[in-house]
């Protein structure tokens, strides 16, 4: 039990801390990734876009909560909620202190304009967790599962990594993950306390175009601190009826990744066409709470980039 100050009213509460061992709700499978989970015709989708560009823009905060017994008041907050009800089915939780935080990414071209070719830059590898928990008392609270829905058929897939954050139960040795080719309309889902980020050197430059994405961390029996409602007096900005929104993760498949140790008995990767494919490796230096990390993975991509299998070759971190 550790006392915590609330900025929002000066109090101080109470804030109950699930147990920080392998026994605490984990989502086990992974990687998932659904085709056209996000049902929208053109228009609809080009002014669910506009929505998420003022909900991206606004000054009252980056990320938003809806708890498990709220309803949602707008499209985003719907699909949010759907997100939260598809992967809490037969899961035990506590609902005055789970829910879904949901928030939007926009990346555009290098010169801020989404030229076709100019590259956009990325969203650096990282572990999602409670900001301000950690700022606090240095402890790492981080959520059930992961999810990202694209908006648009452009920019870099996210990439995976099975890399658990620190502090939590039980890490593994070395990385490997998994990615998905982005197409409007996909949501793919991932373990919450897995490494991930979006990282440009997996594309090709004609794919250096706008990048929008609508990201949901499904949280059980804990809410982050310092995460809040949309504002109510906010609302008449969004343009898109609650109606208009379908949103089917029925259809989800499961993503296997494929460890270091199976890879390297495994000889060349398999390609759709019985062949081998050609495999490539890209690094990445990211910090994180002030420590600096190196990731450096060996890639395929098959099909255009449909999807990628990573083996990591290093993992570092510390320096």
């Amino acid at each position: 039990m550790v006392r915590v100050r609330d900025e929002l009213d000066t109090s101080y509460h109470q804030l109950v801390m699930p147990p920080l061992t392998k026994d605490s709700p984990t989502w086990t499978r992974q990687f998932r990734s659904c085709q056209g989970a996000l049902k929208l015709d053109e228009d609809t989708k080009e002014r669910v876009i506009r929505d998420c560009d003022k909900a991206f823009n606004l000054e009252c905060g980056s990320t938003f909560w809806l708890g498990a017994s709220d309803k949602p008041r707008c499209s985003l907050e719907k699909m949010a909620q759907q997100i939260f009800m598809h992967f809490t089915q037969q899961v035990e939780f506590d609902a005055s202190r789970s829910g879904v935080e949901w928030w939007v990414q926009m990346r555009l071209g290098g010169d801020g304009e989404a030229e076709p070719g100019v590259m956009g830059e990325d969203i650096t590898l990282h572990w999602d967790k409670d900001e301000e928990l950690v700022n606090t008392i240095g402890t790492h609270m981080t959520p059930y599962v992961g999810t990202v829905t694209y908006l648009t058929n452009y920019g870099a897939p996210t990439v995976v990594l099975n890399k658990a954050a620190p502090k939590q139960a039980e890490d593994v040795e070395g990385c490997y993950g998994s990615s998905r080719h982005l197409d409007a309309g996909k949501s793919i889902a991932f373990d919450g306390r897995l490494l991930h980020g979006a990282l440009t050197g997996f594309i090709q430059p004609e794919m250096w175009q706008r990048r929008v994405t609508f990201l949901a961390n499904v949280w059980l029996d804990h809410r982050p601190l310092q995460v809040n409602r949309f504002p109510q007096e906010l609302l008449h900005r969004f343009a898109v009826s609650m109606d208009e929104i379908e949103f089917d993760l029925s259809a989800e498949e499961e993503i296997l990744s494929v460890s270091i140790q199976d890879r390297a008995t495994m000889g060349p990767w398999p390609s759709s066409d019985g062949g081998s494919q050609d495999t490539s490796t890209l690094s990445s230096r990211f910090r994180v709470d002030g420590r600096h990390h190196h990731v450096q993975v060996r890639y395929s991509c098959a099909e255009g980039f449909d999807a990628c299998n990573f083996s990591g070759e290093k993992f570092e971190n510390g320096f």
